[in-house]
């Protein structure tokens, strides 16, 4: 088979799985356990080196390595870098989706399952909205609550198996994921978005608002946005539709997640509260 078909033609493997042959892979195996290993590298080095954008710097530092005092550097240089950064991840994981839909389209393969309306689609617009709307803090919480989480979810159960590691949407799948965890991170830990309880429930009535429309989406389109119309096939989803779901239907599987995504919210803002006290004492000890 020609690589370059091979590449770019997803259609190819979705007919051969539906077929009963499997070119893609399983979850946790080595390829995917090495593409987890180097997100979370990248996530550590691209959050560190955000951070060290001068913020370390701003009010001069000693180094004990060297014995030199850095000079200040002011707070409007260190944003306006920061700032660069946030737009240069905006833009890229815009244009990148809009390439990505030019060449599924050109190549045959587009699908309406390909639309950005799962939780990671939207998270496009939102670190659009977040990187250059920098007077308003509520898609800071919508990219810690529910776009961040989301995104890790989809890395750690994929639902792209099907395409082998050396195609073009698995790739794609992997990088993009991993695109707003790093955004995310990087912008928690340099303490530019703060999640808080109020942000919690903002972003529940959020995805709530969101349900209504894309149930009848995926009833009219046959997609599943959202996996509110059926379970994604190794996900968390999956016990509540067998407990709920296969009992009560299409309301006690949306019930169940539901309190799923409440519960899980309230561990994220417990973690992130912990997070957040010992990165405030770690501050106020290195400023003394």
């Amino acid at each position: 088979m020609d690589f370059t078909y091979f590449f770019w033609n997803s259609r190819q493997f979705l007919k051969l799985e539906e077929q009963g042959t499997k070119l893609g892979f399983t979850l946790y195996s080595r390829g995917h356990l090495i593409w987890l290993a180097v997100i979370v590298l990248a996530t550590a080095l691209i959050s560190s080196w955000y951070i060290r954008l001068g913020g370390e710097r701003r009010v001069g530092r000693f180094s004990r390595r060297s014995n030199a005092v850095y000079p200040p550097i002011s707070l409007q240089e260190t944003e306006g870098k920061r700032r660069r950064v946030r737009h240069f991840f905006a833009i890229t994981i815009v244009g990148s989706e809009i390439v990505r839909d030019l060449i599924i389209a050109l190549t045959g393969n587009f699908r309406m399952e390909y639309l950005p309306f799962h939780l990671c689609g939207f998270a496009i617009f939102a670190m659009a909205v977040d990187a250059y709307a920098e007077n308003q803090k509520l898609t800071g919480q919508f990219m810690a609550y529910a776009f961040m989480p989301g995104a890790t979810a989809a890395l750690l159960f994929c639902n792209w198996t099907e395409y082998p590691f050396l195609t073009f949407m698995c790739i794609y799948s992997f990088v993009f994921h991993a695109w707003i965890v790093f955004y995310t991170i990087m912008r928690f830990r340099a303490g530019e978005i703060r999640p808080d309880y109020k942000g919690l429930w903002q972003t529940v009535c959020m995805i709530f608002l969101l349900v209504g429309p894309l149930f009848l989406f995926n009833k009219r389109f046959g997609t599943n946005f959202l996996f509110i119309n059926e379970a994604s096939a190794g996900s968390p989803l999956v016990p509540i539709w067998n407990v709920l779901g296969t009992r009560f239907g299409y309301p006690g599987y949306l019930s169940g997640c539901a309190l799923l995504v409440i519960a899980v919210f309230h561990v994220l803002w417990l973690v992130y509260f912990l997070l957040q006290k010992g990165m405030d004492k770690r501050e106020k000890g290195g400023l003394k």
